[in-house]
């Protein structure tokens, strides 16, 4: 009867342990990395943006920009083009063909850009640009994100 007690307490600690394992490794197995926010203020609208490095599905360079404090704006009020760099050099691997915009009235929107073909083994940051719109002038006016903190791909 002793044995029986003791081959019971024996599992608990064993699952305990297996189970704080698997909940750490799931909690590394995605990571993300931010820049700091950046404000600017286009046609008396005030922004923030900035840039960050995610590994959830494979490592993306992302940008984010939105209205501070958060209001609606109209479509193509912001656009947003994600880049990413390499550590070691500082040079770009990839970044989106064009600026994606907003397409319909919203606060913010956040995209990013797949690391695929710039190597393994490698240590990237992103750092983007976000456009506003000024309707003064018909334009948009571009602003440089914070350079996120670099995650190894």
């Amino acid at each position: 009867m002793k044995t029986r007690n003791r081959k019971r307490l024996l599992v608990v600690p064993i699952m305990f342990v297996a189970g704080a394992f698997i909940g750490v490794s799931a909690g590394t197995a995605f990571a993300d990395t931010d820049s700091i926010w950046a404000y600017y203020t286009t046609n008396g609208i005030t922004y923030k943006n900035r840039a960050s490095m995610s590994s959830g599905g494979g490592l993306t360079a992302r940008v984010r920009a939105q209205t501070d404090p958060t209001q609606s704006v109209p479509a193509g009020y912001i656009g947003l083009l994600p880049r990413m760099y390499y550590q070691s050099n500082n040079a770009l691997c990839r970044q989106n063909s064009d600026y994606t915009y907003t397409d319909s009235s919203m606060v913010g929107m956040d995209i990013g850009t797949s690391g695929g073909g710039c190597g393994a083994g490698l240590a990237f940051y992103s750092y983007g640009l976000t456009a506003a719109w000024n309707s003064s002038n018909s334009s948009y006016v571009p602003y440089y994100t914070a350079k996120s903190p670099a995650m190894n791909q």
